[in-house]
């Protein structure tokens, strides 16, 4: 079966922040996923990459800011937490909860691997937010800095200036 002509994203080339400031963030492994599904731009499409542990699964939607490198080489990872189904490939508008601080080492070499989490801007049901605040619009992000990393990536103006601790 062919290709129908679809003109799949690249999301790894979208701005990482909208006009108005929101912080975009591609949906990599949805919510309630038990197995790792990783972004793949040379195919252009979300691939299975391994399962979770039995009886495992993604409490949120875990993903990637678009245009920013890591100093572990690959897009920032991200964190959404909300209430609403999504799928691999949704990209959402969100506001900045907090940043970890993330040293990991893989084959005897650390590197600095960070994540930040997010709630999407405008809440996405009518209960009661997850933080007891009436709407996750009200959120004030960090005031926007500038910071680069060890591979030449930049990261986005409201990551670089929050604070993740020494």
């Amino acid at each position: 079966m062919g290709s129908r002509g679809r003109n799949v994203a690249n999301y790894l080339t979208l701005p990482t922040t909208t006009s108005k400031g929101r912080i975009r963030v591609v949906v990599e492994t949805p919510r309630g996923t038990e197995a790792k599904l990783t972004y793949k731009p040379k195919k252009k499409l979300f691939e299975y990459t391994r399962p979770l542990p039995a009886g495992l699964a993604y409490p949120y939607d875990w993903g990637f800011l678009p245009s920013t490198l890591g100093d572990d080489g690959d897009a920032l990872d991200g964190l959404v937490i909300h209430e609403a189904a999504s799928a691999p490939g949704v990209v959402i508008k969100c506001d900045l909860l907090a940043a970890l601080r993330v040293m990991r080492t893989e084959n005897a070499e650390t590197v600095r691997n960070d994540r930040y989490v997010f709630c999407p801007h405008r809440q996405d049901a009518h209960s009661e937010s997850l933080l007891g605040e009436s709407s996750f619009s009200s959120r004030q992000c960090p005031a926007p800095t500038s910071r680069s990393n060890s591979k030449g990536g930049t990261i986005p103006a409201k990551l670089s200036g929050t604070s993740i601790g020494p």
